[in-house]
């Protein structure tokens, strides 16, 4: 953060005041954020609740089933070795 602050300050401060914070983000630029967003408190519900143990499978679960959908149902896609690889 001290970088990015260092960074700001020695930049064209007339233009970056002048560009709002949220210049250039499209529609689904708010909708990842808002996705991500909505995917932490659910992590926090799980661990107010129950333990870290609960979370890791459920985030183990959570791949398995995108994998399934999005490779057999929705988007085609082709599974490599190497993505069996990160995945166990």
């Amino acid at each position: 953060m001290i970088y990015n602050l260092v960074a700001f300050r020695n930049t064209n401060l007339d233009r970056a005041i002048s560009i709002c914070f949220f210049h250039g983000y499209s529609f689904i630029t708010v909708c990842l954020i808002f996705t991500q967003t909505l995917s932490e408190v659910d992590v926090i519900m799980v661990l107010k609740y129950t333990d870290n143990i609960i979370k890791v499978y459920s985030t183990s679960v959570t791949l398995l089933l995108t994998t399934i959908i999005s490779s057999m149902i929705l988007l085609d896609f082709d599974l490599k070795s190497s993505f069996f690889t990160g995945l166990v």
